[in-house]
């Protein structure tokens, strides 16, 4: 019987939504169920999936509705213990969910594992270049997310279902889902971490969400923070209406280096996407443009490629150490809660969103 859910959201994803299912059906774990929740297509990606025939695929169409919505949809449908996220035009190498299955059974203090990644526009090369190494205790995972850098990557997640459905699934605000925003409310109950082997394969087109929404990440992603900050702080979260006419109300200096630093963060992320797709000249210059207008991110690229990010523990590389610190017991009738730590909530002043 199926234990782990692949919930893959699906919304016009071809040509590439095949190699995204046949990767997950070849993986070395075989207690899985696919289920992949069509978000209107109008591409043939529905046609695709009825095509196929495959007892562990569930297949759920629905009029298009956004990608918060369609994920909560596949959690509200999730019966096994353990759900994994997959997005359909990426690729997973076969002992994925092999390897976070082992991890999760052997640290119960744990909720939810990631996995290093890479970039790629051809499988058969991947990038290393502009792939970054994320850390791999708690700690340091919640630290970078509160800093607004990429701690853990949402798509490579494997979680216990119980601690989603604890925090509520998805809040959908903005643009659809805010996968920030999930990481820093799960890491409130339960402690992350993220495995020191690539086993998820990020595909960079022009297509892809990430390319397309730069900006509305950016404000998503501080929005999460500044939530996450005001729970540790007992102060009550403002709505996203409030939070963006707080962001306007700032000095008009600031608003215009977040402008910038938006701006190349974007010119980042299409450079990417055109280095690994052999235009190189042209994604070179785009990069020099992005490091003109994002400073600070360019000082922190060019530090995690002379130095490692952070020490790693000496162990089995799919094993890193999570925090020592176990789960505080719950509070009188109230669940327990993780709270960042006062250099994490410092850490969480003035840096920028850690883009592609």
């Amino acid at each position: 019987m199926a234990d782990v859910t692949v919930l893959m959201p699906v919304y016009n994803a071809m040509p590439y939504l095949p190699e995204a299912v046949e990767s997950v059906l070849a993986q070395t774990y075989g207690n899985l169920t696919l289920l992949v929740v069509d978000d209107g297509s109008q591409d043939g990606s529905l046609a695709y999936l009825q095509s196929l025939d495959d007892p562990r695929i569930e297949i759920v169409a629905r009029p298009h509705a956004g990608l918060g919505a369609t994920l909560n949809l596949g959690l509200s449908l999730c019966r096994t213990e353990y759900l994994a996220r997959m997005d359909a035009d990426d690729l997973i190498p076969r002992r994925r969910l092999e390897i976070q299955r082992d991890y999760l059974g052997a640290h119960p203090e744990v909720g939810a594992v990631g996995t290093q990644f890479r970039y790629f526009r051809d499988p058969e090369r991947l990038d290393t270049r502009f792939s970054r190494t994320l850390p791999p205790d708690h700690h340091s995972i919640v630290g970078d997310l509160l800093s607004r850098r990429l701690g853990m990557l949402h798509a490579s997640l494997l979680v216990r279902i119980e601690g989603l459905r604890r925090i509520g699934g998805y809040r959908t605000v903005g643009m659809g889902d805010n996968d920030w925003d999930l990481l820093l409310r799960l890491a409130e109950v339960t402690h992350l971490a993220n495995i020191d082997e690539v086993l998820y394969l990020w595909r960079v087109h022009p297509g892809s969400v990430c390319a397309r929404h730069t900006a509305q990440t950016q404000v998503l992603v501080a929005y999460a923070c500044d939530s996450a900050c005001r729970r540790a702080g007992s102060q009550p979260e403002l709505s996203f209406e409030e939070f963006l006419v707080e962001r306007r109300r700032r000095p008009f200096w600031r608003r215009w280096c977040d402008g910038l630093d938006y701006y190349g963060a974007a010119h980042y992320k299409a450079a990417v996407i055109e280095v690994l797709g052999g235009q190189r000249l042209r994604g070179t210059l785009r990069l020099a443009l992005a490091a003109a207008c994002s400073p600070g991110r360019t000082l922190d690229r060019i530090g995690r490629l002379v130095r490692p990010l952070r020490p790693r523990p000496s162990r089995p590389r799919h094993l890193p150490a999570v925090s020592a610190c176990p789960p505080p017991p719950p509070a009188p009738g109230g669940p327990s809660t993780i709270r960042p730590t006062a250099t994490e909530l410092a850490r969480a002043g003035d840096h920028r969103a850690e883009g592609i």
